[in-house]
């Protein structure tokens, strides 16, 4: 698997993992997910909680 395929590949499981942890239409999650993208946006809530 190249670096790109592995930064896609963490970047979808990084989405999945969004759906589940937020409720539709959760604009605070949302804005963060635009700022950092998905995976960033995944590691920064771990880190903050």
């Amino acid at each position: 698997m190249s670096a790109v395929d592995e930064v896609l590949a963490h970047e979808r499981l990084a989405r999945a993992a969004w759906t589940l942890l937020t409720e539709p239409g959760d604009e605070t999650a949302g804005a963060l997910r635009a700022a950092l993208g998905a995976s960033r946006a995944l590691d920064w809530a771990r880190r903050a909680a």
